[in-house]
Parts: C-alpha cells; sequence; structure tokens
C-alpha cells in the first residue's frame, strides 16, 4: 500500500548521456584520424507529476484491500486447521491409551482363563480341543494388544507432529 501511495507523489530525477557516434559511406572506422566521430552528450531533469492514471490509483487500493482479505482468512483457515489437526491427534492418543488399558485387562483375563484349563487338563477335567481353545484366545487377547499398542505409537507420532516437534519430508 505504501509503494502504490508513493506512486503518486511528484518525482524529481536528473539524467546525463555522453557518446561517440560516426557515421560514413564506408566502412574505414577503424583507420586514423581524430575527425572520425562526433562527440554527442546531453543531459536533462525529469519532473513527473502524476495527474491522471486512468483509475488505476482506485483499483489498485482495491487490490490490495482484497489481497489483504484473502491472506488473513488463509492464515485464519491455516489456524483452525492446524487446531484441528492438535485437537484430532489428542484425542485419538486419549483413545488409544484407554484401548491399551482394556486391552490388557483382556491379556489379563485370557490368561487366567488359560490357567483354570491348564490345572482342568492336568487334572484330566478339561479336554485338550478347550484348552486349545483358551490358549488361542490368550495368543488373540495378545496380538490385539500388540496392533493397538501400534495404533497407541502411530497416535503419539500424530500428536508430536500436531504440535511441530516432527518434520514433514
Amino acid at each position: 500500500r505504501k509503494r502504490k501511495k508513493q506512486e503518486y507523489l511528484p518525482s524529481l530525477s536528473a539524467t546525463a548521456q555522453y557518446y561517440f557516434q560516426g557515421q560514413r559511406n564506408d566502412f574505414d572506422f577503424l583507420k586514423g584520424g581524430e575527425d572520425k566521430f562526433y562527440k554527442v552528450g546531453f543531459s536533462g531533469i525529469v519532473l513527473n507529476i502524476p495527474i491522471f492514471n486512468g483509475f488505476e490509483k482506485r483499483f489498485g487500493k482495491a487490490q490490495y484491500g482484497i489481497e489483504l482479505i484473502q491472506l488473513k482468512n488463509t492464515m485464519e483457515n491455516t489456524r483452525k486447521y492446524l487446531s484441528k489437526e492438535y485437537s484430532d491427534a489428542l484425542a485419538q492418543y486419549k483413545n488409544s491409551i484407554n484401548i491399551i488399558w482394556r486391552q490388557e485387562e483382556n491379556i489379563k483375563t485370557a490368561e487366567d482363563g488359560y490357567a483354570i484349563c491348564m490345572d482342568g487338563y492336568n487334572q484330566q477335567v478339561i479336554p485338550l480341543s478347550d484348552l486349545i481353545l483358551a490358549e488361542g484366545n490368550l495368543i488373540e487377547a495378545r496380538l490385539s494388544h500388540l496392533n493397538d499398542f501400534l495404533q497407541f505409537k502411530n497416535a503419539e507420532l500424530d500428536l508430536r507432529k500436531a504440535k511441530g516437534e516432527l518434520l514433514e519430508f
């Protein structure tokens, strides 16, 4: 805006040139002699007073105002986007912590069930199929826990990224 406003102030500048010029019928510029070139020079002062510019001033101000509003909107949208990214990452992180806690409880329950089935099998009260089923449940609970732990780590990385602690390449 300042630059645009300064375009409408009067300006005063000086100019000067000095050079040699030669004109011949034949190409003999390189042959000796002092009188082959004319010395030419001029100097002057230029005064520029802007009077009318085809309404460029008015439309230029409006254009810069619109660009400023667009930049402010872009900045506000970026702030909102980053805030949303952070809140989503934080919610996912907290949710992942709760899921991990539940999965650890599931593992304890599956281990207890497996221990009971193992005792029953050792006492020959429970068939082998029930023991294998309890072992399968224990393995499934551990695999679910590992999968949820990986999701927790991903949520932790997303949270660090939203905070700006990680760089994207």
